[in-house]
């Protein structure tokens, strides 16, 4: 089973409800990749989540943006070790009509 340890970074803001600045594994057998979905367990809780990235449309205005985070800070909750933080890019578009957001987890046992 994969160990997590967060390693935080004290000079930026405090987001440990949501994720950590940084994670270190270790006794990684398995690393996963999904976009769009994830591997959970029956009650919806994703504790191998080691890694979170978005992408935002133009279209989403920044006024939503702590709306849209409010929501995997939910999602997360129950999660004692959070994820590491990823990268928050603004796009043009995305390939399907209408599709405003997207996430990938990296997840590792």
């Amino acid at each position: 089973m994969s160990q997590k340890t967060p390693v935080p970074y004290a000079f930026g803001p405090n987001f440990s409800s949501m994720f950590n600045w940084g994670l270190r594994l270790k006794n990684t057998e398995e690393i996963f990749l999904a976009s769009g979905l994830g591997a959970h367990d029956s009650t919806g809780t994703m504790n191998d989540i080691v890694r979170m990235e978005f992408t935002f449309t133009k279209d989403v205005a920044t006024e939503k943006y702590d709306a849209i985070f409010g929501k995997f800070i939910e999602f997360l909750s129950a999660v004692p070790i959070k994820p590491a933080v990823g990268t928050l890019r603004v796009v043009s578009a995305l390939v399907f009509e209408n599709q405003l957001v997207e996430y990938e987890f990296w997840c590792a046992r």
